[in-house]
């Protein structure tokens, strides 16, 4: 399973990782960071290091995250995940760069240059991986890339101002245009529905199983529509944090991926004018509060929803998490550990090779490898030419 931690970046450097039911902890150092995402294995940071833009990958580790790699960088105030972790980079806020980096070493895959529909306000993935931007010229359009090579596949122009967009189960564009209005629209255009929320100016279209949410940066509404286009319930979120001040800069909120959909709402408190920020975990349907924290006195960026981050993630696509389970043991000889015995683990199904460790001078070895049907091959040759092997029987299974 995916390590469950929330993000939250909460000043310039300050970042902060919680578990589900609250434990926080601080996060590695950075600096002047615009946005943070992760992946079931990475956290990725994107800053300013006072001289030049970064992009930085951590892997989550237990009890904290390991920095693997910083790749030189343009504008990044959005980050949206491909299945296979590789990140994609994006600036909604200028709109001048998409770019695909490699999770392995940050490399950058392909790059598209500054489109003439205008500057990029929202990118999220379809189920099939390709890339969705929405421009925002004299009028809108979204553009569907192939994630692989980040050629053109669809483009869809539409008359209305494009804020935000996300995507149901069918790959149709479920899209925040203009001030007031979602619309549920076909690749081709159709309407399929559409719903004027009673918050204005949509500014974050998150997708979850069930429900989508929409955040609204100007008054703190958050409306929860279903996928008939029926608005379940919608509320301001201001009035969950007591001592929230009227007169403080805002409040941003994210749907968890949890077996809840609990929504995580992060907010200036501004507690006795002194700029406090309190985050707290709701249920999303009653707004009773889970748990809250504000043990952090500088106030969020000024990218608010891109300064939490949820994992799983809560956007792009369901279920395309290549999950997975880590295997270990120790192989002997006639009781005594063997070193440099050969492990393979193989999946049954396709016989393609998954994973090749070997054991150490303990005879020890582990492996983290895809969560399918599989088996383990030990084999090993001593100093005289003499073969050894073996397998695991019954096969390792996705439910043992």
């Amino acid at each position: 399973m995916a390590d469950q931690r929330i993000y939250v970046s909460t000043s310039e450097s300050d970042l902060y990782w919680y578990t589900p039911d609250g434990e926080s902890t601080s996060g590695p150092t950075a600096d002047y960071i615009y946005t943070i995402y992760q992946t079931p294995t990475y956290l990725y940071i994107a800053g300013h290091d006072g001289t030049q833009k970064y992009l930085r990958q951590y892997e989550k580790v237990d009890n904290g995250n390991e920095l693997r790699w910083e790749s030189h960088s343009r504008d990044g105030n959005q980050l949206i995940p491909l299945p296979n972790e590789d990140i994609i980079e994006a600036d909604p806020q200028v709109g001048d760069n998409v770019r695909r980096f490699s999770s392995e070493d940050g490399s950058v895959i392909w790059e598209l240059a500054p489109d003439e529909d205008g500057n990029i306000t929202d990118v999220t993935v379809l189920s099939n991986s390709n890339v969705l931007v929405a421009y925002d010229g004299s009028s809108g359009a979204i553009v569907e890339y192939d994630w692989e090579d980040g050629s053109v596949i669809n483009t869809l122009e539409v008359e209305s101002v494009i804020r935000t967009i996300s995507r149901d189960d069918n790959d149709n564009y479920v899209i925040g245009e203009s001030f007031d209005t979602i619309r549920k629209r076909t690749p081709d255009g159709d309407i399929i529905w559409e719903v004027e929320p009673i918050g204005s100016s949509p500014e974050f279209c998150a997708r979850t199983d069930e429900v989508y949410v929409i955040t609204y940066n100007s008054d703190n509404y958050v409306s929860i529509i279903d996928e008939d286009g029926n608005i379940v319930t919608e509320y301001r979120t201001d009035h969950i944090i007591d001592e929230y001040n009227e007169d403080s800069r805002s409040s941003y909120a994210v749907p968890l991926y949890d077996e809840a959909r609990n929504l995580l709402i992060a907010q200036t408190a501004d507690v006795d004018d002194d700029g406090d920020n309190e985050i707290c975990v709701v249920d999303p349907f009653d707004e009773s509060m889970l748990w809250s924290d504000s043990h952090w006195d500088n106030g969020f960026n000024s990218n608010g929803e891109h300064d939490v981050s949820a994992a799983p993630p809560y956007v792009s696509f369901e279920g395309e998490w290549i999950e997975t389970i880590d295997l270990s043991g120790t192989v002997g000889l006639q009781g005594t550990p063997i070193e440099g015995a050969e492990i393979l683990v193989i999946d049954d199904e396709s016989d393609e090779f998954l994973e090749r460790v070997v054991a150490d001078e303990n005879g020890e070895w582990s492996a983290e490898v895809a969560d399918t049907t599989l088996h383990v091959t030990a084999q090993y040759e001593d100093e005289d030419g003499n073969q050894y092997n073996a397998e695991s029987y019954p096969y390792v299974t996705e439910d043992e």
